[in-house]
């Protein structure tokens, strides 16, 4: 069954070769990177049996339980591997989060993505702010694209983002390229998640994520942080507060 998503993409085809779609995992966790996932469609995939067959599969990452997301990652890998689409992934480090703050390391692994996805697609570039300006005081141009891509970015437009971006407000639940970068993107911070669970078992990575929740927090108190936590994100636990509510629920997996 085709995507309902696929309608809100296919507006921009005829102006355009393909869609990228962008959109991050781990922003307001307490521990670990944050991750970005790029992916490129173009004509032919919109038209092709996956995508008329299997595309209503596809959701917001939110939306999806953990086994759906493993097997919808698995089939995107494989259309990948038969060039189908192209996607890439930024990371940004929790060195990187402390250094810029969350929503700079999450524009930087957005950044890391679309140049990893440039490098690995023939003869495809992105388009950058042309202007002489700074990237914080360049006007966001969002809805004025002349190249053969149109890059789609989930949520508010961002300031001092070196690429020409679309902006669009809970994408990951319309645009069917941003749903499945949320995808992938949840996907592959939960698997190294995973690992860091192997590395500092006491944590429970593998449970939560590094989200904030109750045993997490109890955690870190008996414990002590570990360093992959972001010690800006523990500021207010260690005062003896309890963290921003946004914290305390993982927002990428709701559904398990």
């Amino acid at each position: 069954m085709a995507s309902p998503l696929l309608e809100y993409d296919l507006q921009f085809l005829s102006a355009t070769e393909k869609i990228v779609g962008i959109d991050e995992a781990g922003r307001g966790a307490l521990a670990g990177p944050v991750v970005a996932a790029a992916v490129a469609l173009g004509g032919d995939f919109y038209n092709s049996v996956w995508c008329q067959q299997r595309s209503g599969e596809v959701n917001d990452s939110k939306q999806l339980s953990v086994s759906k997301r493993d097997a919808l990652y698995a089939q995107m890998t494989q259309l990948k591997e038969r060039r189908e689409i192209s996607y890439a992934v930024g990371i940004s480090s929790v060195a990187e989060v402390e250094q810029l703050n969350v929503f700079g390391a999450t524009k930087l692994a957005m950044e890391r993505a679309l140049e990893k996805l440039e490098n690995l697609m023939d003869g495809v570039t992105f388009e950058r702010h042309q202007s002489d300006a700074p990237l914080f005081e360049q006007p966001l141009e969002t809805d004025s694209f002349h190249g053969t891509t149109r890059v789609l970015i989930d949520g508010i437009p961002l300031k001092g983002f070196a690429f020409r971006h679309q902006a669009i407000v809970h994408g990951d639940g319309l645009s069917l390229a941003i749903a499945m970068a949320s995808i992938i993107a949840k996907v592959t911070r939960d698997r190294i998640m995973d690992g860091l669970d192997m590395r500092f078992p006491c944590y429970g990575f593998s449970e939560h994520k590094g989200y904030a929740t109750r045993k997490h927090r109890d955690a870190i108190r008996e414990i002590g942080p570990s360093p992959e936590h972001r010690p800006s994100f523990l500021k207010k636990l260690n005062a003896g507060g309890e963290p921003m509510m946004e914290f305390v629920l993982d927002p990428d997996d709701k559904i398990s």
